[in-house]
């Protein structure tokens, strides 16, 4: 039976030179989690770069202004990044890497947010998905490693996850999961039973540890308010009798 943890950074953490894959299905919580890391991370005074290639960064920065309003430190760390910030229709991997591995203000401890994978392309071609999402994963351990950054990348989920009893997500359900689980860290994975059962721990979201290179696996409990996408500590009810 997989063990139950009280933490996140505890149990798994973000170290410089981290490539960390965080994966859920769609409504799951994957950018909202995205950015409760980015606020621990600021919270410890270091910088955030948030790689928004899903939505707008003045959408995604009213939307941290709406979970983090009074948070002046948090909101001076963070800088967001879209499509429009790179030539062409689309950021390529090749851009990202240009853009950060030359760039002298990104500092040792920055995270970067990239949101999320199966929206970056290539400016080469390759022949199919897997081959591309390897060179990108590639691509993005280097960049950690010579920027002595974390780098979370957050992936799309296969249908499979839907049509499994429990809906447990698993590292084959990752789209191209042999480029991801061979180059990754880490693996991580949000997983909300209330959104297929409103009855089945509604408010609770799971935070599922796949893959620790160097470390322990596990689940961490957190609370989701749904209202406001947002991830909080999760402190169970005792009940006294």
């Amino acid at each position: 039976m997989e063990e139950e943890h009280e933490d996140f950074m505890r149990l798994c953490g973000m170290e410089n030179g981290d490539l960390i894959v965080l994966g859920g299905r769609p409504a799951m919580g994957k950018t909202s989690f995205a950015l409760y890391l980015s606020y621990l991370h600021a919270q410890m005074g270091h910088d955030v770069i948030y790689m928004t290639f899903s939505e707008s960064k003045y959408r995604m920065a009213e939307r941290m202004e709406k979970v983090y309003p009074e948070d002046a430190e948090f909101l001076k760390r963070i800088s967001l990044v879209d499509r429009k910030h790179f030539d062409g229709d689309f950021a390529t991997f090749e851009d990202i890497y240009n853009m950060s591995i030359d760039n002298e203000s990104i500092e040792a401890g920055t995270l970067i947010i990239i949101d999320y994978a199966q929206m970056i392309g290539s400016s080469n071609t390759f022949e199919n998905e897997h081959l591309l999402m390897n060179e990108l994963m590639n691509s993005l351990k280097n960049m950690a490693l010579k920027k002595d950054i974390i780098i979370v990348v957050l992936s799309q989920l296969s249908r499979a996850v839907e049509e499994r009893q429990g809906h447990r997500p698993i590292m084959k359900d990752l789209r191209s999961s042999g480029a991801f689980e061979e180059v990754a860290d880490k693996v991580v994975f949000i997983m909300r039973r209330e959104y297929y059962d409103p009855n089945d721990k509604p408010g609770l979201a799971e935070v599922i540890v796949s893959k620790n290179r160097f470390g322990a696996t596990g689940t961490v409990n957190y609370a989701f308010v749904k209202e406001k996408s947002v991830f909080y500590p999760y402190e169970p009810i005792e009940y006294k009798y």
